[in-house]
């Protein structure tokens, strides 16, 4: 029904040039598409294009959207972009990755305005966001919407455990910009087992052997793999 995601597009130059990618989707109607946001900074100008694809606004999928806006030395910024597909955008953004939108003017006579409030994780390259659509009766729609760069995790575990008693223990956190699809720690000559959610705590139990070579794997959501091994020597 809505994409509000035209914003990211001027919200960009906080990060490193990157391609994101991700979806939105209308909550109330339960309807979404795909977004790909494509940029670059050149000097104090970050220049590039947003596609979003799908029935944005409730009808077809409308052109990719350019864009050329003025970075502050601050990293914050405004920005105003009349006559688009989608409407008259205005917005604002800080070197914090707050970013705030609203579009009036939106064609077809049926929806009066639209409200974003999103946040950048500029050390992730993730941009979370939700956002509402008014009509004249008031609240018409509400959703959210998602953009990242795929890239590969990052798995946080020590190399060696030292631990005596009938096991051993350790914490492995996953950093991702997206979900974890899965995670698992194996070795053999031992019983290995997970608990918990991202952190996960690794327990091996049982060892046949001083020294246990635990191997550890996290895929994300993006189908990208992080793997470690992991020592546990008994005392």
């Amino acid at each position: 029904m809505f994409c509000i995601l035209p914003a990211i597009a001027f919200f960009a130059p906080l990060a490193e040039a990157s391609t994101y990618l991700g979806s939105w989707h209308n909550t109330t109607f339960d309807t979404m598409g795909d977004l790909t946001v494509e940029f670059d900074i050149k000097s104090n100008k970050v220049v590039g294009f947003i596609d979003a694809d799908g029935p944005v606004f409730g009808g077809g999928d409308p052109p990719a959207i350019p864009f050329n806006a003025t970075l502050k030395k601050n990293g914050s910024g405004n920005f105003n972009v009349p006559g688009t597909p989608m409407g008259d955008i205005a917005g604002s953004f800080d070197a914090k990755g707050n970013l705030t939108v609203t579009i009036t003017n939106i064609p077809g006579g049926v929806l009066t305005e639209a409200r974003i409030r999103g946040l950048f994780d500029l050390k992730l390259e993730k941009f979370d966001m939700v956002y509402e659509i008014d009509n004249s009766s008031g609240s018409y729609a509400k959703g959210v919407g998602e953009a990242h760069v795929p890239k590969k995790p990052a798995l946080k575990v020590a190399g060696k455990v030292n631990y005596s008693g009938k096991s051993g223990k350790t914490t492995a956190r996953v950093l991702t910009n997206t979900g974890i699809k899965s995670f698992k720690a194996e070795a053999s000559g031992a019983q290995v087992g997970v608990i918990g959610a991202n952190p996960y705590k690794i327990i091996v139990k049982k060892a046949k052997r001083k020294i246990t070579r635990v191997k550890v794997t996290a895929i994300n959501e993006d189908g990208f793999k992080v793997r470690k091994f992991v020592k546990f020597i008994k005392k």
